[in-house]
């Protein structure tokens, strides 16, 4: 009888474990829009009595949002390279903590399952110790990644002035200011006139005009036309592109740590019921 009633329990824990994987990203989707953890419980009669309600998909949901940040990282990364020339290595650490985190998220996340589905008191404390020193780590790191880059305007333009006034003897400096241009649809540094220190009578590379010329080596005119020239500088559009980004990544990041604050406390109180169900055996 005894051998009976484990084998119809272990079971249902195989089916409750399908049905937390299984719904583990539309629990995130819940979780994200206000939809209360206990719902999803009931809704799906899992265990509440000896497993921290939500934990599991929880933990589910967390391990594909750590992926989603790894990647937008990546992504993120990749579009600065192309401006690379232009940026400083300290304006490509915001997205590499991004990338950081999304993969010791999904790596956490998995080992909090382990924990989870094993009912192992001793692996859910590390789990939740382990989830508390990476999320201390993280704001470490966010407030060091602020004050770092916080003058990176001042730093690009910095940084193109010279380049600017090397771009008539530099092969990578010509590439760069070329590719810009022609990326951004900007000219200059603040505004087409910059080219001045180069040109004499107004007149702007070819990675300048709206309309790129047959000639390699031709020039365009400065005027107020948007058709002939690019208007404005590239130091504020790259400036406005960087911005996107950091509103991208600190929203994402501040997700993160909300989704790291509650599976720290859920898993807090698996330890517990863990911990009390083997009192009461």
């Amino acid at each position: 009888m005894s051998r009976e009633w484990n084998l119809n329990r272990s079971r249902e824990r195989n089916r409750n474990q399908k049905l937390r994987f299984g719904f583990g990203f539309l629990y995130l989707a819940n979780l994200i829009s206000g939809i209360g953890t206990q719902n999803f419980v009931e809704s799906h009669h899992l265990e509440s009595d000896s497993q921290a309600p939500g934990i599991a998909p929880t933990l589910a949901g967390t391990q594909v949002y750590g992926l989603f940040l790894l990647v937008c990282g990546l992504m993120i990364v990749n579009d600065m390279r192309l401006f690379s020339h232009f940026l400083e290595s300290r304006m490509f650490w915001p997205p590499y903590f991004i990338t950081f985190n999304g993969f010791m998220m999904a790596l956490l996340a998995l080992f909090g399952l382990y924990a989870t589905y094993n009912r192992n008191y001793k692996l859910l404390v590390t789990f939740a110790i382990s989830a508390l020193i990476v999320l201390l780590v993280e704001i470490a790191i966010v407030t060091t990644v602020s004050t770092e880059i916080s003058d990176y305007k001042e730093n690009i333009k910095r940084t193109m002035e010279p380049s600017l006034q090397a771009y008539p003897f530099q092969n990578i400096d010509r590439k760069a200011w070329s590719y810009i241009q022609r990326k951004l649809k900007c000219c200059g540094i603040e505004r087409p006139q910059d080219w001045g220190v180069i040109y004499a009578r107004s007149q702007v590379p070819a990675s300048c005009c709206a309309r790129v010329p047959d000639q390699a080596d031709a020039l365009c005119i400065i005027s107020p036309d948007p058709e002939i020239i690019h208007q404005y500088g590239c130091h504020q559009i790259l400036v406005k592109r960087l911005n996107d980004h950091w509103s991208v990544l600190s929203l994402l990041a501040a997700l993160a740590a909300l989704l790291q604050v509650v599976i720290l406390v859920l898993s807090i109180l698996m330890a517990f019921l863990v911990k009390r169900e083997k009192r009461a055996r």
